[in-house]
């Protein structure tokens, strides 16, 4: 039985005779080389079964050593053990790095080392390329720096494909794009006429499989590569379940050829099979062992572009449906809203209301009751999107209800506070409800947190607040809330709105306020309602100009007809 060999790389001649002499009592022999030329040297030429290396060496450094043995098929099962002064955490991280078996510093204890040594010793000798078969060789200075050459140049070779492969990662494509930049990629890399990806989708459901031919080729060429890429999901999908994309290039249906050179990888994304990846050729012997390691390392990035890419996919369809359901519950919460004046012989009426978001959480509406009297409500749901919608949309509907069993603003706005105190999401609500007598010319009205509603006279030019309020809907179950009666003249002019027009804000981040608002009523109050209103939105739109809005607005005029009997 042949005595194993340790090789010890070290440029102190009393570090490698200490060595020496701790491994005296082990059934091996030991050589030693004084820097890394030397150890590459004597790998080749003695083919040892354990190298001990140091870090700082002569002419080639221990990293370099072990990244040029690892690279090597003839060398890279040999055992590596890093035995160094540098103990840095980053330097560990590097020596493994570079393909090390074990890192082990300098001011170790002897048992642990000689432990270390016996263990791998102990495993069964590694097999070495067909070149160690041979009779020991000469390996010259000038091979071991032109072996380290060729690694350079394939790693810098290899990190411009992992570059290029990593900028369509960075990149903002849908999927088909994706792949067909891949493929593309991969066709300035590599000589192929054929090249093929499966992908399952995000949730494992759906099989996507994508073809890209450079060259034309023959039906059955087709079906191979097909094949390659399916054959790991052939159990779970059936052929009729999978959607197939020709990306580019002609199938020649009188062609006659078949593949010969094939290049597979399956694709890993997140410690998951994603799919699979192949190239084909009809050329024999296309692919050299470069082409495939070249194929490998892309194959591993793609991986990575294409779960990326699945991802982006999934996100723009998700955002997509739901922007589609945003304008469905736009249009569904625009037709929520009073279409038409109800009481259009006695009173005019102006009215909008604009959402931040797609919905809204505001809401005004109008209800006649009688032949004289009209029911106005106007209300704020805390938060804006589809949340504050659907609380608007159930007081809507609870509203419509409760005035078929009492016109009681005291009575109905009690009712409605439980309703929304019984939610649970804990939303909270502002709301204002008037009834408008326009034969008595009065309105009584209860409050529930809203902003108060202006009351504008043009003679004498006055505007006044509709005062009075109490808790906003949903904090106390038992709120109480009271009536007041206000008294309004024939050309006065009502003007009901939500917090958002006031809280507005421009560029320099100054609010629109109280005063602006004011001034604009009583300036305009002797026009007619739809100038005044068309003014407000005019003055609204200079004002924010570009900025974002960040509340619903909502505005509602009314003035009652002038010479009209109720």
């Amino acid at each position: 039985m042949n005595r194993k060999k340790i090789l010890i790389a070290d440029d102190s001649p009393t570090v490698v005779d200490m060595l020496t002499y701790m491994f005296s009592h082990l059934p091996c022999e030991v050589i030693a080389a004084a820097d890394g030329v030397e150890a590459m040297k004597l790998t080749y030429s003695e083919h040892p079964d354990l190298i001990l290396l140091d870090i700082l060496m002569p002419n080639m450094n221990g990293y370099q050593v072990c990244r040029l043995l690892k690279d090597d098929e003839r060398t890279k099962q040999i055992p590596v053990v890093m035995l160094t002064a540098k103990d840095q955490q980053s330097d560990r991280f590097w020596g493994m790095a570079t393909g090390a078996d074990d890192y082990i510093v300098k001011d170790f204890e002897d048992t642990l080392l000689v432990a270390t040594v016996e263990r791998f010793l102990q495993q069964e000798t590694p097999p070495v390329g067909a070149m160690a078969n041979r009779a020991q060789q000469e390996v010259s200075t000038v091979d071991v720096l032109s072996h380290a050459n060729n690694l350079l140049d394939r790693q810098l070779f290899q990190s411009t494909i992992v570059n290029h492969i990593n900028q369509l990662a960075r990149s903002i494509q849908d999927f088909e794009e994706t792949i067909i930049s891949v493929f593309e990629l991969l066709s300035r890399i590599l000589a192929f006429q054929i090249g093929a990806i499966s992908v399952l989708d995000t949730k494992g459901a759906q099989l996507r499989l994508y073809i890209y031919i450079t060259h034309t080729v023959s039906p059955h060429m087709v079906e191979q590569v097909k094949s390659l890429v399916l054959k790991d999901f052939s159990r779970t999908f059936s052929v009729k379940n999978i959607e197939t994309f020709l990306l580019h290039g002609l199938i020649d249906d009188e062609m006659e050829a078949e593949l010969l050179s094939i290049c597979e990888n399956s694709l890993i994304g997140r410690n998951t099979k994603i799919g699979t990846m192949a190239l084909g050729d009809a050329r024999k012997g296309r692919f050299s062992d470069d082409d495939h390691e070249t194929f490998r390392i892309a194959s591993t990035e793609v991986a990575v572009v294409l779960d990326n890419a699945r991802l982006y996919d999934d996100n723009a369809r998700i955002h997509a449906e739901l922007e589609r359901e945003l304008r469905r519950a736009y249009d569904i919460q625009t037709l929520m809203l009073p279409q038409e004046n109800p009481m259009q012989e006695l009173l005019t009426i102006e009215a909008t209301s604009i959402p931040a978001k797609d919905v809204g959480g505001d809401y005004y509406d109008f209800y006649r009751l009688n032949a004289h009297q009209l029911l106005v409500a106007i209300g704020d749901v805390t938060g804006k999107g589809v949340p504050a919608a659907l609380l608007m949309a159930m007081i809507k509907t609870a509203l419509q209800v409760r005035i078929e069993l009492t016109q009681d603003v005291r009575e109905i706005m009690a009712s409605l506070n439980k309703l929304v105190c019984g939610q649970a999401s804990k939303q909270h609500m502002t709301l204002f409800l008037g009834v408008l007598d326009v034969s008595r010319q009065t309105i009584t009205y209860c409050n529930a947190g809203h902003n108060f509603p202006m009351l504008v006279s043009r003679q004498p030019r006055t505007l006044t607040y509709l005062e009075g309020t109490a808790l906003p809907l949903g904090f106390q179950p038992e709120a109480v809330y009271a009536a007041h009666t206000a008294e309004f003249g024939a050309e006065d002019l009502f003007f009901f709105y939500s917090d958002g027009i006031v809280e507005s804000r421009n560029a320099h981040n100054e609010l629109y306020g109280y005063p602006r608002l004011e001034q604009l009523l009583l300036a305009h109050c002797e026009e007619d309602v739809l100038t005044i209103y068309l003014k407000l939105l005019e003055q609204m739109e200079a004002f924010c100009h570009e900025t974002p809005q960040d509340d619903d607005m909502t505005m509602v005029f009314l003035r009652k007809i002038a010479d009209q009997v109720a």
